[in-house]
């Protein structure tokens, strides 16, 4: 027998009452099969993990078991599901609305701010359980949240992977049971106990919107040396032409070049990104998957220093390019003091982040030998903050 479309995991305490759901469901027209985890004195997170494990549709379809169904909040969801990883019934959107007492109110919107903001995550309703997810967007994660953390967690991982989220509005009424009253507290101890890790990869290159969030960080330097870099190379290619970018990621440099072709190893970066620019390959700098000449400029910033120095093949570079095309080639410079320093100081503010990827260190007279070597010429050196340099050179 073929599988539903649409799996609902209904997650409660005792007797559960299933009636409800399959009649909103079955009134939407949506083909489905339930699963009910009991909780049966367990953590939240062990019954979601449960839950997921023993679907079988597109579309899983998470609810308590203390929640009303409500036909018209899931025919929102449903419609709003498209290339979602995620569609969220949430309480904090225009139209959205919870029901409960005033402690419990403040504690949910606290939380669900400081969640927000220090995590980046432009979702109102980070703890709503109350959600569509698309099966192939939470297969690949690794969940360790034991209790109602790993609502967050999971959201958090969608995001890193480049999925887009989406919210419908949800009116929450609290049915008074003595498991949604212990809710609050249990909540406020996962999100703090949880909240480092997930800090560490937002934080990293692991997530699909790094250099997005760097271009707007609120650190400063951070900030400073993300939009430098990007004024730099975008004023390289001001004169446009057949553009590719490698190394693309969610980086401003494809989006003001919006008629170049991004190139990326990572799925979930151009999964992040394919909603501006249209015209986006995954593949790798060692044998780009293009016709000899096809391009006028060839970007490439803070790629090579990740790449295995005997995988870095300047023939191809130049082999994509017509003659006389330019190549804008960025990475860090290793001979100044800037960037060892601030690598060093990275290290202590954020142990596991980027600084132990750079694989191969270059410096200014080693890069310029390289591209001499390939028969490039040299035009123009920039520096952003006198540690990463930026070369323009021509294909002889």
């Amino acid at each position: 027998m073929a599988a539903s479309e649409l799996t609902v995991v209904v997650i409660g305490d005792g007797d559960v009452d299933v009636r409800g759901i399959r009649r909103a469901l079955t009134a939407a027209s949506i083909d489905h099969d339930v699963v009910v985890v009991r909780l049966a004195g367990r953590g939240y997170g062990d019954a979601f993990r449960e839950g997921a494990a023993r679907a079988t549709g597109r579309y899983l379809l998470t609810v308590d078991g203390d929640v009303a169904a409500d036909p018209d909040v899931i025919e929102r969801m449903w419609a709003a599901r498209g290339s979602n990883g995620v569609v969220i019934a949430s309480r904090y959107v225009d139209g959205g609305s919870a029901t409960v007492g005033w402690s419990r109110h403040i504690a949910s919107r606290l939380l669900n701010a400081i969640y927000r903001r220090g995590l980046s995550m432009h979702v109102r309703d980070l703890s709503s359980a109350y959600r569509l997810y698309r099966r192939d967007a939470i297969a690949p994660l690794t969940l360790h949240g034991r209790h109602f953390d790993v609502l967050e967690e999971v959201l958090v991982g969608i995001n890193a992977d480049g999925w887009p989220i989406a919210e419908v509005p949800f009116r929450y009424v609290a049915t008074g049971s003595e498991r949604s009253l212990a809710r609050p507290l249990s909540l406020a101890w996962a999100f703090v106990r949880t909240f480092g890790s997930m800090w560490v990869l937002r934080n990293s290159p692991f997530s699909a919107d790094y250099d997005e969030r760097a271009f707007n960080s609120l650190i400063p330097l951070q900030r400073y040396w993300q939009r430098t870099r990007v004024r730099i190379i975008s004023d390289m290619v001001k004169d446009g032409g057949r553009v590719l970018d490698i190394g693309c990621g969610s980086s401003r440099i494809i989006i003001n070049v919006p008629t170049a072709v991004g190139l990326d190893i990572q799925l979930k970066k151009l999964r992040r990104i394919q909603r501006r620019i249209m015209r986006l390959v995954q593949g790798t700098l060692t044998t780009l998957p293009f016709t000899d000449g096809a391009f006028d400029r060839v970007i490439c910033s803070q790629v090579i220093e990740h790449v295995p120095v005997d995988l870095v093949d300047f023939r191809e570079f130049a082999r994509v390019l017509r003659p006389g095309g330019e190549l804008i080639l960025g990475t860090p410079d290793y001979g100044t003091w800037t960037w060892p320093f601030l690598e060093w100081l990275y290290d202590i503010v954020h142990p596991r982040g980027y600084v132990k990827e750079h694989i191969n260190h270059y410096t200014a007279a080693s890069l310029r030998a390289e591209l001499e070597r390939h028969q490039f010429r040299v035009e123009e050196l920039r520096y952003v903050g006198g540690g990463e340099m930026i070369f323009r050179a021509i294909k002889k």
